[in-house]
């Protein structure tokens, strides 16, 4: 019998560290877009704190091509490496591409969640790449599944969006973590 931590797939480099390097002067060079989410925002989040900026109509630099041509390649290859049959519905349907930033100091995190909840259950799998490494903290932690993914610039986080993995952005050390990430939706 397969376990839960199957499921949970990284893939490294899956973006050019120049690209990631775009994507974050852009969240950087437009501050009027950055909006403050989690606890003083959501309700059940009041442990949370983060920076984001919806990109999902940025044109730039190729932007979403690059996005969407590197999600069906990877949702391919988890596909296999999972032994996923038949394969899971097309990417085609997407949650917005949306970068995170969180500064370091202890008070942005993501605090335990799953992603597929009332409004938003009809996610099916997370994408979740790292645009940057950071040396001390800002793991995403499967709490329940003693499992820690370290940010690294251009790796690809790959799992199912359920209760089973429920999951932390633990608070960044020695730096600021940006992430990009959407959900691929039934």
């Amino acid at each position: 019998m397969t376990g839960l931590s199957h499921y949970i797939r990284t893939y490294s480099g899956a973006l050019p560290d120049g690209f990631c390097e775009q994507v974050v002067q852009q969240f950087e060079s437009d501050p009027s877009n950055q909006t403050r989410n989690g606890g003083s925002v959501r309700a059940g989040l009041s442990e949370s704190s983060w920076l984001e900026m919806d990109l999902s109509d940025f044109t730039g630099f190729n932007f979403r091509n690059v996005i969407l041509n590197c999600l069906r390649h990877y949702k391919s290859a988890y596909e296999k490496d999972c032994g996923i049959r038949p394969a899971l519905p097309d990417a085609g349907d997407l949650a917005p591409l949306v970068v995170k930033r969180y500064d370091p100091g202890g008070a942005d995190r993501f605090q335990p969640h799953f992603d597929s909840i009332g409004e938003v259950a009809d996610r099916y799998l997370v994408f979740l790449w790292y645009l940057n490494g950071v040396d001390e903290g800002g793991e995403t932690e499967f709490v329940d599944l003693d499992i820690r993914s370290r940010p690294e610039t251009g790796k690809l986080l790959i799992f199912p969006p359920f209760w089973m993995y429920r999951h932390a952005g633990r608070p960044p050390v020695s730096g600021p973590k940006y992430i990009l990430s959407t959900y691929t939706l039934w």
